[in-house]
Parts: C-alpha cells; structure tokens; sequence
C-alpha cells in the first residue's frame, strides 16, 4: 500500500479486520530504495497487488510496476 498517513492507517486496519494477510506499506518518504525491486525480492518474484491511498499529487496517473 502507498500511503502511510491517517487514510492508509486506517485502510490496513480495514485490511487486516477482512483478513488479508502480508500488507506492506511505504510512503513517498520511503523511495530511497526502489519499492519495486524490494517487493519482487520479498515475494520470490511473484509481485505484489498495489492500493495507493497517498493522495500525492505527483502519483496521479503514474503507472505502478
């Protein structure tokens, strides 16, 4: 999950009360390291499925790979 303000707390309560499970969350002050690279790594190649709930401007439109 992008976003790790008072939206995204609140969604991965919300996501963890549903039962999902292995939810990592990075906000835009994280991207010293490619966020990419680092998930691929931890789930063996597999990815991820990506919720962006940062409501930064700069990620509108921006593709998630």
């Amino acid at each position: 999950m992008l976003g790790a303000g008072p939206v995204g707390q609140m969604i991965l309560q919300a996501a963890r009360v549903y039962g999902a499970l292995g939810i990592s969350v990075t906000d835009m002050l994280d991207y010293s390291e490619n966020v990419v690279e680092r998930m691929m790594s931890l789930t063996d190649g597999e990815g991820v499925d990506v919720v962006d709930v940062s409501g930064a401007p700069q990620q509108f439109g921006r593709p998630l790979i």
